[in-house]
């Protein structure tokens, strides 16, 4: 019939409909996304990238990215025949138990009773906290707290406590929620013995502030470096200063 095979590209989307749509769809949403700062535009890649492969396709009813909880709930069911009859599509219409509040709800149940198991496991001994500045998709300024301690056997044991979003991130304010995240589990600050910062983070003035505000209420929590940033402090610098090691990586 005298037809031609034209090949889309990024520029020229019009040969491929369903390019066309996924562009359009895609720039409405970053445009959705950033509202008054265009400018900042890379910020909300990721919460981009999220939106879009969790939404459902018309066509087929069924989405990239389900998120964790709905993607292990369906290799559950794929794996294991007395639970694909009772979830999903199988569940009753008003038992699914699929929606974001219940999901959250069990996300927070099972968090609560991870913590329970780590406070027990410290059992009231010395611990090490470690602090570090989080900053997730939604930009906002956030605390993560790692608890570090000697269990029974001594062997050092690291755990992950949480993330605290911090509105203020002064000084007192950075002390008042570690406190408040301690004493949630049941831990006592002052049995505080080491405190361990990332020196070159955005919060790092707030956190020299803080350093001295525990120490006047527990004396032993002394103040060590990370070790893990100083190492990765070192290969940054001997990267960005030997040729062939820059070369390499770049």
């Amino acid at each position: 019939m005298g037809s031609k095979l034209h090949f889309s590209s990024s520029h020229h989307s019009q040969t491929d409909g369903q390019t066309e749509v996924v562009n359009w769809s895609l720039r409405n949403l970053m445009r959705s996304l950033v509202r008054e700062h265009p400018k900042q535009w890379d910020l909300t890649l990721a919460q981009a990238e999220f939106a879009f492969n969790s939404s459902v396709n018309r066509i087929t009813g069924d989405s990239v990215n389900k998120g964790n909880f709905l993607e292990l709930l369906h290799w559950l069911a794929r794996h294991s025949e007395n639970i694909g009859h009772v979830v999903l599509k199988n569940a009753p219409k008003n038992s699914k138990i699929t929606c974001s509040s219940i999901q959250k709800n069990i996300v927070s149940a099972a968090a609560t009773e991870v913590e329970k198991a780590i406070a027990k496991e410290i059992g009231g001994d010395f611990f090490f906290i470690l602090v570090d500045e989080s900053c997730g998709v939604s930009c906002k300024e956030q605390m993560s707290l790692v608890l570090s301690f000697v269990n029974n056997e001594g062997v050092v044991i690291e755990r992950f406590v949480g993330i605290k979003q911090v509105n203020d991130t002064s000084a007192l304010s950075l002390k008042s929620a570690i406190y408040s995240m301690l004493l949630g589990h049941g831990l006592s600050p002052c049995i505080i013995r080491g405190q361990g910062f990332d020196g070159a983070s955005n919060m790092s003035g707030a956190f020299n502030g803080m350093k001295t505000l525990i120490m006047r209420e527990s004396e032993s929590a002394h103040v060590i470096h990370c070790f893990a940033h100083q190492l990765q402090l070192a290969l940054v610098f001997v990267a960005k200063n030997h040729c062939s090691i820059n070369e390499f990586f770049q």
